[in-house]
């Protein structure tokens, strides 16, 4: 028969487990540079779809996968030089005449809170589809934006799968409405951002 000083060490022990788990510290999670990360804009055009890309994203994302309704916050960098359509001259075009890369070379995400649809913690191996809210900095201009994304938290190996989607009005952000001869790009164009941010 367990003593009473047994039990009463077991019961200590398992309300320290359930304290330190329930105040778990943020993890600190890098998004690094190249495949399989990527970030893709889609123009739906009059006479063709256009298509562009990039794996060139980074940033920090910090977030507590057991207590999503504290402390987070995420982060990106898009390096908008290194985009491409997969055609040399509209590439150019886009990156000189209208992104102005060379004046605005990078394009930022910084998240302020989470929808309030978000779950209360991530579960292994679950997906989870939310709203969050941030800052979109592009050409220089700042707006607020609520992309939609699902999430995979992966605790075996301290990482975070993404997959976030938006829309860009070109007017929005003073980006000139692209032409190339006959083709015209949208105005609307459709973004969607895949990454894994991982412990280093």
């Amino acid at each position: 028969m367990s003593s009473p000083f047994a039990i009463l060490r077991f019961s200590s022990f398992a309300l320290l487990l359930i304290a330190g788990l329930a105040n778990a510290d943020p993890v600190t999670l890098k998004v690094i540079p190249g495949k399989p990360n990527y970030v893709q804009f889609t123009s739906v055009a009059p006479l063709e779809t256009v298509v562009g890309h990039t794996d060139r994203i980074s940033g920090t994302v910090l977030v507590d996968p057991e207590n999503l309704t504290g402390n987070i916050s995420a982060a990106l960098t898009v390096e908008m030089g290194s985009l491409t359509t997969d055609n040399r001259i509209r590439d150019g075009h886009m990156r000189d005449h209208h992104l102005e890369t060379g004046k605005f070379s990078t394009c930022q995400f910084v998240i302020k809170t989470l929808g309030s649809e978000a779950p209360k913690k991530l579960e292994s191996g679950k997906p989870e589809t939310f709203t969050i809210k941030g800052e979109f900095t592009c050409h220089g201009v700042t707006k607020d934006i609520q992309p939609t994304v699902t999430t995979i938290w992966n605790p075996d190996e301290k990482s975070l799968n993404v997959i976030a989607t938006f829309e860009v009005l070109l007017a929005d952000y003073s980006i000139p409405r692209p032409q190339f001869l006959v083709m015209k790009l949208d105005e609307k164009q459709s973004v969607t951002v895949k990454f894994t941010a991982q412990r280093e």
